[in-house]
């Protein structure tokens, strides 16, 4: 990833950061000169925790910004495809959060090997409910009980962005 292409991504996260205007992922695609370029923005649309995630995929490229976090503990990772970098807050990467969301929800946040897999769940991913050494992240949620869980893998941060996007995607 070039210096150029860091910096146009982290500028739009800084924008997009600042501003709660967003309350679910937007995408955008497009075709040019025989090129296909796809563009994912989401925001947390929960109370309780903050995140943001924009990623870009081109014909040959992909780069990716999540930044994740409650109070001290969080994290902020730069993802391409030569390379993934993530800085850990000085709290910790895991918020490990039990609390009152929106739509009261109770979302209930801890490290992947620690988080419970929900009996009867409404949404799950993996859609196998199944949480194993493989698993890069665990989203269980139960409208039944108001319940959302999730799991994140502290070796593989930026793997969370798959379970945002499937979250976000839930909610709408």
């Amino acid at each position: 990833m070039n210096f150029n292409s860091f910096f146009k991504v982290l500028l739009l996260l800084s924008l997009l950061y600042t501003s709660n205007a967003f309350a679910v992922c937007e995408q955008s695609s497009r075709v040019k000169n025989t090129k296909e370029e796809f563009f994912l923005i989401c925001n947390s649309s929960l109370k309780g925790i903050n995140y943001t995630l924009t990623q870009y995929f081109g014909t040959s490229d992909f780069q990716g910004v999540l930044r994740f976090g409650k109070g001290n503990k969080g994290f902020f990772c730069v993802n391409s495809i030569e390379d993934s970098v993530c800085h850990i807050s000085l709290g910790g990467a895991i918020p490990k959060i039990n609390t009152k969301t929106t739509k009261d929800y109770k979302l209930i946040i801890n490290d992947i090997r620690k988080i419970k897999v929900i009996k009867n769940q409404s949404f799950s991913y993996p859609r196998s409910n199944i949480i194993d050494q493989g698993t890069p992240c665990y989203l269980g949620i139960s409208n039944l009980n108001k319940e959302i869980y999730l799991g994140i893998n502290e070796d593989d941060l930026f793997s969370l962005s798959e379970c945002i996007i499937r979250l976000e995607d839930y909610l709408q």
